[in-house]
């Protein structure tokens, strides 16, 4: 039998499915297509059960829970260190409500932190992989970074403005803020 197993394509979550697409475990008449894509577009396809089993965002979950079961691991979680408002100069901070936000997608956990930080703020959706070239030139002024582009950060010259997840521990007795499933 064969199951699609979707994961984020970033590098941080490539250890979880190493073992299985290492042949390191016996899958016995299973056998796993590892599927990678962004995290938004897991999200999407979860919302329509496209995959056997996906990882997929603490925010998806609520749109895709009639479709998926949780699985007792596979978590991710933001401890002190989550999605990031960034920009070109730290002063964009006061600027956040006049203009729009470049961010990755409407159903991440980190969507869902930033609208909890400052509500009602306008946003743009953009490809992941296309938010750190926008904000470089200028196409916009801030925008929001999900670990995908986390490593990029420095090396494009751009500065954090809000570190959500350290952010959310603030507001919440040091609880990590929940990410992803």
């Amino acid at each position: 039998m064969n199951i699609r197993l979707g994961h984020p394509s970033d590098a941080d979550d490539a250890y979880m499915f190493y073992a299985l697409a290492a042949g390191k475990i016996d899958t016995g008449d299973y056998q796993f297509e590892l599927v990678s894509q962004s995290v938004q577009t897991l999200n999407d396809w979860a919302t329509r059960g496209e995959l056997e089993i996906t990882g997929l965002s603490v925010h998806a979950y609520a749109y895709a829970r009639n479709r998926y079961h949780l699985a007792r691991c596979g978590a991710s979680f933001g401890q002190q260190c989550g999605p990031k408002i960034i920009a070109r100069e730290p002063s964009a901070l006061a600027e956040l409500s006049h203009s729009p936000l470049a961010v990755p997608g409407n159903t991440t956990s980190a969507y869902l932190a930033l609208c909890l930080f400052k509500p009602g703020l306008r946003t743009m959706l953009l490809p992941f992989d296309k938010i750190i070239p926008a904000v470089q030139m200028a196409v916009v002024r801030c925008a929001l970074v999900v670990h995908e582009e986390l490593s990029a950060l420095e090396q494009a010259g751009l500065c954090c403005l809000v570190d959500l997840a350290q952010w959310w521990a603030t507001r919440n007795d040091s609880l990590p803020l929940r990410l992803g499933c």
